[in-house]
């Protein structure tokens, strides 16, 4: 996981521990059942990309949208 980015003040909703930053995560939208063509249809796909936290007392993952109220999780 990366910790490229500053510790935010995010704490988990379960257990109220702080929670740490996991990285920007991609996932994408559809099959992977075209990817024999040499990702032509990988241009196709609707891609979102998620900033994660992790607890590291109960294991809970929070998803952000990238770009979207992350001053709202910080400081």
């Amino acid at each position: 996981m990366s910790t490229n980015r500053p510790t935010q003040h995010v704490t988990c909703p379960r257990c109220s521990t702080p929670l740490t930053y996991g990285g920007t995560k991609q996932f994408h939208e559809g099959t992977r059942a075209w990817d024999f063509l040499g990702g032509v249809f990988e241009l196709l796909k609707h891609r979102e990309a998620f900033d994660l936290y992790v607890c590291s007392r109960c294991g809970r993952v929070e998803f952000f949208l990238d770009g979207v109220g992350e001053e709202l999780r910080g400081e």
